[in-house]
């Protein structure tokens, strides 16, 4: 099972993909640094991001300069990293992916990669498309020995935007994601808390995730919930006839199945397995 949650600056460097939420930018370079570090201290490769003109940040730090000397680390500036702003969501998790293999070949135990991501937020259609590249990412870590510190900076990021993407990791900074939709051993994972505020952020999590519109079932596995509001089973079951087909929720608190049976739930598309 994926680590998730909540982190702080002492944590970030143990979890694997990250929504890191800052207002200064030495808030994001310690955090980042703290990130390179730990993939260094794992025999990680690690992929430094750099933002315009802060390449000297890496290049002079006392532990990351001499990395990317002896090749455990390698820098790259954002144009480079990012070229096409994700037109193609799918073109930039090949571009990690065929990093974390290049890799493994040299001999490292996989990639760790940071960047601030700020810039790919300008307008709605461009945050729709770093919707679907954090979930798509997501998908690629569970099972791949490649990890990811995603940088935003809140006074430049809408706040609904914001607590959309951080649900998108399965850990992310104190005060933005009440709840996390994540990959994990090939399933979609539900973990946190749902109450009654956060229900259309639910159907609006699942939605950018890319339901299909038909076809086998959407199987969600809840074990990592605690509360669930009965207003967000009402709203799963809405997704599912949505997309004319059925969601399954398997696990979570007991009284979920209860509820449901007892609002109709399963005539309605949402299935409860406790």
């Amino acid at each position: 099972m994926r680590r998730a949650g909540v982190i702080d600056d002492d944590s970030v460097g143990a979890h694997d993909h990250v929504c890191f939420v800052y207002a200064e930018r030495a808030e994001w370079r310690a955090a980042a640094r703290s990130f390179a570090l730990a993939g260094l201290d794992a025999g990680q490769r690690v992929l430094i991001v750099a933002g315009p003109g802060e390449e000297h940040w890496w290049t002079e730090d006392d532990a990351l300069g001499p990395a990317m000397r002896t090749g455990r680390a390698e820098l790259l500036p954002q144009r480079a990293a990012y070229p096409d702003d994700l037109v193609d969501p799918a073109d930039q998790v090949a571009f990690y992916r065929q990093a974390t293999e290049r890799a493994v070949r040299d001999g490292f135990g996989g990639l760790r990669a940071f960047a601030d991501v700020t810039g790919l937020t300008s307008t709605p259609p461009a945050v729709d498309r770093l919707l679907r590249y954090e979930q798509l990412v997501d998908a690629y870590m569970d099972g791949h020995p490649f990890q990811g510190l995603c940088g935003y900076d809140r006074t430049a990021v809408p706040p609904a935007d914001l607590r959309l993407l951080a649900c998108l990791h399965p850990s992310a900074s104190p005060g933005y994601a009440p709840f996390h939709v994540y990959a994990d051993s090939g399933r979609l994972r539900l973990a946190g808390d749902i109450d009654y505020d956060n229900v259309e952020l639910l159907a609006e999590a699942l939605r950018a995730v890319g339901l299909p519109s038909a076809g086998p079932p959407l199987e969600l596995t809840g074990t990592g919930l605690g509360f669930v509001h009965h207003a967000a089973r009402v709203a799963l079951a809405k997704l599912a006839q949505e997309r004319s087909g059925r969601i399954v929720l398997r696990g979570g608190p007991s009284v979920a199945k209860r509820l449901s049976d007892m609002l109709g739930l399963d005539d309605a598309g949402l299935e409860v397995i406790v």
